[in-house]
């Protein structure tokens, strides 16, 4: 028989490190990191493990990782260890080694009294142990005959994290692709009003460099004369394709999608994306031709296309008689699987926040309007036109 009033935690590590068949325990505020990551260890090895807590505490402790290891898990109401019916506060390892006492197994304990506990060996009082081990028993069969199940499996908790960040993500590349396309209407409506200036700055750039050249007989500014020609005949070829299609492109820039498409829109990639069906190809595959469906009617800003595919969807015709199963991964899996889809949230909150700190955000959010960004782009146009048919004059 043993008693221990310091370093508690420490003494209780050890002991249960040594089991070998069984732990069993009702401890109702157990919120010991360590002790229930020795408790973990113990059901990875196959060491019975039987806890019963209190219901508060399963949100303090993953305690469905416990289960996933192979341990049980059970809970009852406040009110229940309130009454004082109950034992509490007391572990039994192997069935031979008691634990008990003050001590409540939590990372906080009571400041007003010195918490301890009691060490107790079957050979030396074989009464009280199994006077312990029958009110567990007793206790674990009140549990079972619960309505409600005790702890939700962790592949369930799992699942359920997945599709949560499978949304967000869903939601974030939404956001991103619609970003993208406004920035691209944004950019091509620059070029269309602003490209015989910028064409006229390409160009003088190159004039330059080409002077150099003649001038100082240098390589390097052979080179680069070469680049800014090659830049300024591209760019030559973008504007006069683009100058078929200035209307097109003020249209699109002057008037976002309507507020309904855009809802409809995201509503529907929550629903289809291919990234919600990586563990089906068959599915997937399918998922990717919708998107590429809903990302054509969304572009051209039809809305009647978008309802008919919102009617495939809801009713899902798309599937075919494919079924996407995911019943028979392994907990250790689908902890794969969260690892993944964190990562992607985190990559595209990443590129998100790039696009954010773009200039174009702020005529995207509306705190600029398109005409004010291309006046003050005109006016630094204009000067650096200045400034370089200076240089040339100059040479």
């Amino acid at each position: 028989m043993y008693a221990y009033s310091t370093q508690i935690t420490e003494h209780i590590v050890k002991l249960l490190q040594e089991a070998k068949q069984s732990v069993y325990g009702c401890v109702p505020a157990f919120s010991n990191v360590s002790v229930f990551e020795a408790l973990c260890h113990c059901a990875k090895k196959g060491v019975q493990v039987g806890l019963v807590v209190q219901k508060s505490q399963t949100a303090v402790l993953h305690l469905h990782q416990l289960v996933a290891r192979g341990g049980g898990v059970q809970m009852l109401s406040e009110e229940v260890f309130v009454q004082g019916s109950v034992y509490t506060n007391y572990c039994i390892i192997d069935e031979i080694c008691l634990i008990y006492g003050s001590y409540k197994w939590s990372d906080a304990p009571n400041q007003n009294f010195a918490e301890s506990i009691l060490v107790v060996n079957a050979f030396e009082n074989d009464t009280l142990v199994e006077f312990f081990l029958t009110q567990f028993r007793e206790l674990w069969q009140t549990c079972l005959q619960q309505q409600e199940p005790a702890v939700v499996p962790y592949s369930e908790i799992l699942k359920i994290q997945i599709q949560a960040l499978e949304l967000e993500c869903a939601f974030l590349e939404a956001e991103i692709q619609e970003i993208r396309a406004y920035y691209k209407h944004i950019t091509e409506y620059i070029q269309l009003q602003l490209g015989g200036l910028i064409l006229k700055k390409l160009q003088l750039e190159a004039e330059i460099e080409k002077k150099k050249a003649e001038k100082l007989r240098k390589n390097i500014y052979q080179e680069s004369y070469a680049q800014k020609q090659q830049a300024y005949h591209a760019f030559r070829e973008k504007f006069e394709a683009f100058q078929e299609r200035v209307r097109e492109i003020e249209e699109k820039v002057q008037h976002k999608p309507l507020p309904e498409l855009k809802e409809l829109y995201k509503k529907l990639i929550k629903q289809i994306h291919p990234d919600l069906f990586v563990d089906n190809p068959e599915i997937y595959a399918k998922a990717t031709e919708m998107m590429v469906l809903l990302n054509e009617a969304y572009s051209k800003q039809d809305l009647h296309a978008l309802l008919a595919l919102e009617v495939q969807i809801s009713n899902s015709t798309w599937l075919g008689s494919t079924h996407h199963q995911d019943n028979t991964l392994t907990w250790e899996e689908w902890e794969k699987k969260l690892i993944f889809w964190q990562q992607r949230k985190k990559e595209l909150y990443s590129a998100l926040q790039d696009l954010k700190n773009q200039n174009f955000y702020s005529i995207f959010t509306g705190q600029v309007t398109l005409e004010a960004y291309c006046h003050q782009l005109k006016l630094q146009l204009e000067a650096d036109i200045r400034i370089l048919t200076q240089n040339l004059g100059s040479l």
